[in-house]
């Protein structure tokens, strides 16, 4: 892979980075809610809007034109069109209760809500159909809402039959996506592909924590393409294993040290060309590329261009 970097001040952190359904767009957003379309071949800001709310995360979707954006008491929806600016957001439901964490499931057909941050809210869990109601989060399917602890973050299978979540109190809990029964087993769970974080507990990533001592977590793990995933940690390293791992695997494929530490954010894009890491410590992003496509860039997340 090659990289270019670019370095720039700022006080927010990026928590979300997303490619557009054709992976021409990259999309940002900050912990403040500063919103960012850059142009993928340019490295230009096409768009930017700053919502100065705490946000929770964002979910770009492929098959619909629309982009979800997850504030603390409110989610909105933009509408995704080819030219930007975006049209003006359209309100989708105000929370009673602080979000933790939202998920989309590959289909685009459910939404999932985790809710109740503080101590002092009852952790809930809600499922919508969007397909049944493209309006509005009014077409509730699914909920729990006698969760004992805070869920920390959730992920969705890529076949749309599981969810899961991790709490605060490091739990991993599997539901059934239709009717949120628990799992206590996973049938055929080494065939399970998870779309996000859920990777971190499949049975195909077991054995790369034996790559990582305690004082260097790995943070996330993307697959790179289907036979290799890309994992990075505490250090700022960026390494690439074989997917599955297999204990026979002989350490790691690649490493890259690029970054002063803590990679928080790592996306690949949907034709798998592009990588993209950041770095909160560095506040920089980089966008990696094969060496035998173009050259790669990176960029400054709210860099002016």
């Amino acid at each position: 892979m090659t990289k270019l970097r670019m370095r720039a001040d700022d006080e927010e952190t990026v928590i979300n980075i997303s490619f557009s359904a054709n992976s021409d767009q990259l999309l940002t957003i900050t912990e403040k809610g500063h919103f960012c379309v850059w142009d993928i071949a340019t490295l230009s800001r096409n768009f930017s809007r700053h919502y100065q709310k705490d946000t929770i995360n964002m979910i770009v979707c492929t098959k619909t034109p629309k982009i979800f954006i997850a504030f603390k008491n409110e989610i909105i929806v933009l509408k995704n069109e080819i030219d930007y600016p975006v049209v003006p957001n359209q309100s989708y439901v105000n929370l009673d209760i602080d979000l933790t964490q939202i998920k989309l499931s590959s289909d685009e057909r459910k939404l999932a809500l985790a809710l109740g941050a503080e101590l002092s809210q009852c952790p809930k869990l809600f499922i919508f159909d969007l397909e049944l109601d493209e309006s509005n989060l009014s077409k509730l399917v699914q909920k729990q809402d006698n969760l004992s602890n805070r869920i920390e973050y959730m992920d969705i299978s890529t076949d749309n039959f599981y969810l899961m979540f991790r709490d605060n109190m490091e739990e991993v809990v599997y539901f059934s996506l239709d009717n949120l029964q628990k799992e206590n087993q996973i049938t055929n769970e080494y065939d399970v592909e998870w779309a996000g974080d859920g990777i971190k507990f499949s049975e195909k990533t077991k054995g790369i924590e034996s790559f990582y001592p305690h004082e260097n977590k790995s943070n996330k793990i993307t697959k790179l393409n289907q036979n290799t995933m890309v994992v990075t940690d505490d250090m700022g390293t960026i390494r690439i294993f074989r997917y599955p791992y297999e204990s026979q695997n002989v350490g790691f494929m690649r490493v890259y040290t690029n970054h002063m530490s803590y990679i928080s954010q790592c996306t690949i894009s949907h034709d798998y060309n592009y990588l993209v890491t950041y770095s909160k410590t560095d506040k920089c992003m980089l966008i990696w590329q094969n060496k035998k496509n173009k050259k790669s860039k990176a960029v400054h997340p709210n860099n002016q261009q």
